[in-house]
């Protein structure tokens, strides 16, 4: 599983350049973000697959800590796919809880500044 992670990591890394590429070409070339429903989806692609990756980096630092120190070796074998299966939950989870913020930024698709961020609304939340 440690060596199948990097693999997933390298993954994710060029699903986010895919998405991030044509945002960014899109506006140097036309001097604009994408319309709203297509920069929306973009920017949702984009924020779910940051936190795949950073999701899965995560995962390799603990198999790599109980691997070195704690001198234990996991071998998941064909349970791979519930491990997989988690981070994609969490990463989706995680990407929707904005789902409505998505949209133009000042010059790519992404978290939009100019509406309330999931991180506002889970503060309001708890302190209510």
């Amino acid at each position: 599983m440690t060596l199948r992670i990097p693999f997933y990591i390298a993954i994710t890394d060029l699903l986010l350049y895919t998405m991030n590429f044509p945002n960014i070409l899109f506006t140097l070339i036309f001097h604009h973000p994408w319309p709203d429903p297509i920069c929306g989806i973009i920017g949702f692609a984009s924020n779910l697959f940051m936190n795949l990756n950073m999701t899965l980096s995560l995962m390799l630092s603990i198999f790599i800590y109980v691997r070195v120190c704690r001198n234990e070796y996991f071998l998941l074998g064909p349970y791979d796919w519930k491990l997989i299966l988690v981070v994609l939950i969490s990463s989706v989870l995680l990407a929707s809880f904005s789902s409505n913020d998505y949209g133009n930024d000042t010059w790519w698709c992404a978290s939009s500044h100019k509406k309330v961020s999931y991180k506002k609304k889970l503060y309001r939340k708890r302190v209510v």
